[in-house]
């Protein structure tokens, strides 16, 4: 990266932040090793705006967050994201646009499709990378985006008004679940960072964490006048564990799905149980990583008219 790309990326850190960085960077080329006093954030955002700078997108500064125009491309229209700063909200970002995570869903929806996408509900919505993502792929999409907590639901509430998508992207402050249950956000799963917030049931309301309610996917076909969900997206930190309990769960969450992308967490969840499931419900799949990525072949045939 040229001397003018870099002093572009300093300036949208705050003076400490750009310290750190310069100072971290200067430590890797001595040692050939990344510091570990360093919180490797700052790593990741001076990687993650190096690669929007010099792809020739506009960014700026606002308190702890940057906003970047990410200008018009031959895959997708112009739009705005909203990121802050000393969180993972750019490794977020890096992996669905930069090394986009969820293009083989993308490829088996275009291969498969027997008619246009207009459903998707996003649930584990985090910041609304992937929100966007979806809604760049499949623009006449309605998309529901399930964040269960405060401070990421503020923000994906922020790019859906940048981008003026409320009329198309509804932001709902819940937790996809099999029923109805209070729920508690803890942080004792994984870095319990902004991408790792653990759901369960609260045993009472007078729980210490931030509580919110659990929300079905027939809760969402009702309350969004959907009919039946084009694509699924999960995401939910292993929360996943609680939709594919059993098999009557599982049908009720996936009956009328006709795509998924499914993140596992195999530290918390029974792979084995979930693709039988999976099979169980007539469900072809292909694994990703982490992300299962399937279709149901009734459904393409049931919902193409």
């Amino acid at each position: 990266m040229d001397i003018a790309n870099k002093i572009k990326v300093l300036s949208q850190l705050s003076f400490k932040e750009a310290i750190l960085l310069i100072v971290g960077f200067s430590i890797s080329r001595l040692t050939g090793k990344t510091p570990t006093f360093i919180s490797q954030d700052i790593f990741v955002m001076g990687d993650q705006m190096s690669y929007i700078i010099e792809n020739g997108h506009q960014m700026s500064k606002f308190n702890n967050t940057n906003i970047t125009t990410f200008k018009k491309t031959p895959l997708q229209s112009e739009f705005i994201l909203c990121l802050r700063r000393m969180t993972t909200d750019y490794n977020i970002y890096g992996q669905i646009f930069r090394f986009e995570e969820y293009k083989p869903l993308v490829d088996m929806v275009n291969k498969l499709k027997q008619k246009e996408i207009l459903y998707v509900v996003d649930a584990g919505a985090n910041v609304g990378c992937s929100t966007l993502y979806f809604k760049q792929l499949f623009p006449n999409a309605k998309v529901v985006a399930i964040e269960p907590q405060s401070g990421n639901f503020n923000i994906l509430c922020k790019n859906i008004e940048l981008n003026n998508m409320n009329k198309e992207v509804f932001a709902d402050k819940s937790g996809l679940w099999k029923d109805n249950s209070n729920l508690e956000i803890t942080t004792d799963f994984r870095d319990g960072r902004e991408y790792a917030f653990f759901l369960k049931t609260a045993k009472d309301n007078s729980s210490a964490y931030e509580t919110v309610p659990g929300i079905t996917i027939s809760d969402i076909l009702h309350k969004y006048n959907f009919p039946y969900i084009d694509v699924l997206k999960i995401d939910i930190e292993g929360s996943e564990k609680y939709l594919f309990e059993n098999e009557e769960i599982a049908y009720q969450t996936l009956s009328k799905v006709n795509f998924i992308a499914l993140e596992i967490h195999d530290e918390i969840v029974d792979r084995k149980l979930v693709v039988s499931l999976l099979e169980k419900l007539g469900f072809e799949y292909e694994n990703f990583h982490e992300t299962l990525v399937g279709y149901r072949k009734e459904l393409l045939v049931e919902f193409s008219v």
